[in-house]
């Protein structure tokens, strides 16, 4: 226990912080991950969060925010958190936060209808051939702190505002705020599609068959790996397996069914030493969890333990100390 104590204290860990732009980015992540565990199906419809579509122009993947497939169509879904003031300027979109900052970006529009292409491309590979006009894409701005000051964004028909929105939400049911959104969203898109007229819907083309086909294809895409440090910050990309030694004995581990790792350590240097002298509990205890969030066990972390990951974007592995580390997700799909 001492022992541990020690590697600690000579790791000399300091809480992360993460800007507030991310942090608002990834309020929005976790609220479409905490809608589908709760309403898979809404009206008929599928969703799928946070999947990764392979681009081979780049070489890397590209992530989709949110999948919705309805009767008639395959929807890919960008969804901002956005604050400030929206306009256009020089092919460019530039946000003006509260305090005068300006952050130049990409249409995300435009960002967006290429991830579209690469899903339509995906399915073709896997023997689902559908017409361009089966997908559709769609930009929310979920903030009703963000003003768009210019008609090309506002009455684009890709990009659904946060007035429009706000309008099907004091409409839905629920008590949780992302209940009542991917409601509104779905409601959104079917409304669209019964004024367009639509007859000749992907399920009819589709049969049934392939139709379960398409959805297991995208239902199997994969989800990044999420390793959540001391303090706020989350680093996504691809954990290697092969070179995941946090657990002491991970023999008594089930991979199988592991889905997330909550690691505790007492971060109070002085009650953590005098719990290592009388020997209290695990010095690094380790909690255990499936797919569907229910515990499995505790075990004991190695405190020479390590995670090897490559962070989204890099081709350079990097090494997370055990001690650095507060809670471990593992993606969906294939991995290193």
């Amino acid at each position: 226990h001492v022992d541990v104590w020690y590697k600690y204290i000579k790791s000399n860990i300091e809480k992360t912080t993460e800007s507030p732009e991310i942090l608002a980015g990834r309020d929005a992540e976790d609220m479409l991950r905490k809608l589908v565990d709760s309403h898979y199906e809404f009206k008929g419809c599928y969703s799928f969060p946070s999947k990764r579509i392979p681009n081979p122009i780049t070489n890397h993947k590209n992530e989709i925010d949110l999948i919705v497939v309805t009767k008639n169509k395959i929807y890919v879904i960008e969804c901002k958190n956005w604050s400030g003031k929206l306009y256009e300027q020089d092919g460019k979109w530039v946000q003006v936060k509260s305090n005068g900052e300006k952050i130049f970006h990409e249409s995300a529009v435009n960002k967006n209808n290429i991830k579209k292409d690469l899903l339509r491309t995906l399915l073709k590979k896997n023997n689902i051939a559908l017409k361009a006009n089966d997908f559709d894409s769609k930009v929310i701005f979920m903030n009703q702190n963000l003003s768009i000051m210019d008609t090309n964004i506002s009455n684009g028909k890709s990009v659904i505002t946060p007035n429009q929105l706000s309008a099907y939400l004091d409409k839905q049911n629920g008590s949780k705020f992302y209940e009542r959104f991917f409601s509104s969203v779905i409601t959104i898109l079917l409304d669209t599609e019964t004024a367009a007229k639509l007859i000749d819907g992907i399920f009819s083309r589709v049969g049934g068959k392939d139709f379960n086909e398409l959805i297991k294809i995208i239902d199997g895409l994969q989800t990044w790996d999420k390793v959540y440090l001391y303090g706020t910050q989350i680093i996504t990309g691809d954990i290697i397996r092969s070179d995941i030694s946090i657990y002491k004995k991970p023999n008594k581990v089930d991979f199988n069914k592991l889905k997330s790792t909550k690691i505790k350590i007492i971060r109070q240097k002085f009650i953590f030493l005098i719990k290592a002298l009388f020997k209290i509990g695990m010095p690094l205890k380790l909690s255990l969890y499936d797919e569907s969030d229910h515990f499995l066990q505790h075990t004991e972390g190695n405190p020479d333990g390590f995670i090897r990951m490559f962070k989204a974007g890099h081709k350079e592995p990097v090494d997370i100390s055990i001690f650095q580390i507060e809670k471990i997700e593992l993606g969906k799909g294939k991995k290193t």
